[in-house]
């Protein structure tokens, strides 16, 4: 028996020195598990709350790129809006007026008496003017004028068409004597224009 032992004990250590390292080595793995184990899991729990809220503050920012791109979006339109379509009255006035004219004679109405009142609508910085005259003519070409209307690059608005007189044999196409209100917007002054933009 003892000489089955006496080779270990002779070779004491070549197996002492490994066998108390692995020892060493395996008493250090379990007090990081018993000690650091629970931080892992709490650094764990850490990261995915620090990732979903990323991903909420992702969600956020682009919710905030999408209205930033909706109110820009909003302003060009608000200033081709003033630009283009409301202008200033010095700008478009005469143009719709001399418009206006030319579809009732293209219509084969004869317009009369021009009256132009205005309101100004001041927390816009519009002007709101009404163009009202009578026109001379039958209820075809009054359609006619009224779709010529609706298809011009003026902004206009139909407000009121209103009966004057009317004469002709029942069952012909009587001649009509037709009081019509246009109404358009202008832009204050090239100051609102500006401030549009």
């Amino acid at each position: 028996m003892n000489g089955r032992y006496q080779v270990w004990r002779d070779r004491l250590w070549w197996w002492a020195v490994p066998a108390v390292l692995f020892a060493i080595a395996l008493l250090a793995l379990l007090y990081y598990n018993q000690a650091f184990a629970g931080q892992a899991e709490a650094l764990e729990a850490g990261f995915e709350a620090e990732n979903a809220e990323l991903a909420a503050l992702s969600e956020e920012a682009r919710r905030a790129r999408d209205l930033l791109e909706r109110i820009n979006g909003n302003r060009a339109g608000i200033e081709h809006l003033y630009r283009d379509r409301f202008a200033t009255e010095a700008e478009r006035f005469t143009r719709m007026i001399i418009e206006i004219k030319e579809l009732a004679r293209r219509a084969g109405l004869r317009p009369t008496s021009f009256n132009y009142p205005d309101e100004p609508i001041e927390e816009l910085g519009l002007i709101r003017r009404s163009v009202d005259f009578q026109v001379e003519g039958t209820y075809d070409q009054l359609r006619t004028f009224i779709n010529f209307l609706e298809l011009t690059e003026q902004f206009v608005i139909l407000n009121q068409v209103e009966l004057v007189s009317g004469q002709g044999a029942a069952g012909s196409n009587p001649s009509l004597s037709i009081a019509l209100e246009i109404d358009t917007v202008f832009a204050a002054d090239e100051d609102v224009v500006e401030g549009a933009s």
